[in-house]
């Protein structure tokens, strides 16, 4: 990070610590200057508040060792690039929070904070554990593996709105409120 991660864009001041819960982490125009380019989490624990890729160029990718990453905000990804993160924890306890992972397939989502999440556009994922908070799909459809609400004693609600939520594995909800609406359509392929 002392020579990455950057006090501003394209800036040469570098900060003194990986981020924190408290710091948004963007990958901008400035980020990336060819091909093939890539950001390594190697740290045990890798916290950020916003991740956003935005006007990030050359299909950057992300991967990480041990593969998990805590989001206290929002995450915003970008086409052409690659995201192997293996489980993303939402770990927000405000509201107004998005998830927009354009057109990358996501692998498990834990939703463990209080506040809300809601989509920006179809949602691609293994698996979706909602054990605390809110989701809200905003109509969009959600294709997952397994879907696992309130796995954990918390206030737990999730709305589809109108989206198909199309599940090829497991459904299971054990506490928590799920709004379905008429027009919704649930498919156990």
């Amino acid at each position: 990070y002392g020579s990455h991660w950057a006090t501003t864009s394209g800036g040469t001041i570098f900060h003194t610590a990986i981020p924190t819960l408290n710091d948004n982490v963007y990958f901008d125009a400035n980020s990336f200057t060819a091909a093939g380019q890539q950001v390594t989490l190697d740290n045990t624990l890798i916290y950020c508040n916003n991740m956003d890729w935005t006007g990030a160029q050359f299909n950057p990718s992300i991967f990480g060792n041990p593969n998990q990453l805590n989001v206290y905000g929002s995450l915003q990804l970008i086409s052409g690039m690659s995201f192997s993160i293996k489980r993303v924890n939402f770990m927000s306890s405000s509201s107004g929070n998005t998830i927009a992972q354009a057109g990358n397939s996501l692998d498990t989502l834990y939703f463990q904070g209080a506040g809300s999440y809601s989509l920006a556009e179809a949602l691609v994922a293994k698996s979706i554990f909602l054990q605390n908070g809110s989701l809200n799909s905003n109509s969009f459809d959600v294709t997952v593996q397994q879907f696992i609400l309130g796995v954990t004693s918390g206030n737990v609600s999730a709305d589809f709105g109108t989206s198909t939520l199309n599940i090829s594995n497991t459904f299971k909800a054990y506490d928590g409120t799920i709004k379905l609406m008429q027009q919704m359509q649930i498919s156990i392929l």
